[in-house]
């Protein structure tokens, strides 16, 4: 069994619901107060559980979460066979969670938008060259972008449309609609 632990607010845990929905993995979500995941381990959560009682195995830290779903649950779906496409797919998990997540954040508290909007950029041109997924086929990468959800504010000057329109593909998804329901 599944478990996701979370607070009511976070903004992390679609996201992994969404993984775990494109997996076809049943879980189940308990929620936990504001500032849990920060008293007990530094970081905001969510956590995933696997198993129950004292053999429960619990894995915090948003990017590992992802890529322990893909590849425990989605290889040749979340999570490509091939060792290039592995690597690239890492590539795209940690320049969104590290680089565009921490900028857009910086951002919502105030800070200059100018170094989220070039990163933004980046991911524009990527899907501007005709790219539908940010790997070539649907991937983990696709389930963490929906992070970028948070830059919408960033995103509506119409500078970033093929951003917008990916954006729009993630929502159509029915595992996207079943996560954020």
């Amino acid at each position: 069994m599944i478990s996701i632990r979370s607070t009511q607010k976070c903004v992390n845990t679609p996201g992994v619901l969404f993984a775990l929905e494109e997996a076809g993995v049943p879980y189940t979500r308990h929620s936990v107060p504001d500032g849990y995941f920060t008293e007990r381990y530094g970081i905001p959560g969510p956590a995933y559980i696997e198993g129950e009682g004292e053999t429960a195995w619990t894995l915090v830290e948003v990017s590992a979460i992802y890529r322990h779903i893909a590849r425990a649950h989605g290889p040749g779906h979340l999570w490509p066979h091939e060792l290039r496409a592995q690597a690239e797919v890492d590539r795209w998990i940690d320049f969104v969670s590290r680089r565009v997540s921490r900028a857009v954040e910086a951002v919502r508290t105030g800070g200059d938008p100018n170094d989220a909007r070039a990163l933004l950029a980046r991911l524009e041109t990527r899907f501007a060259s005709g790219q539908e997924w940010m790997v070539g086929p649907f991937t983990v990468a696709d389930c963490l972008a929906t992070a970028l959800r948070l830059g919408r504010p960033l995103l509506a000057d119409g500078s970033f449309p093929h951003l917008v329109a990916y954006l729009d593909r993630l929502a159509a998804r029915p595992a996207y609609a079943r996560a954020f329901a």
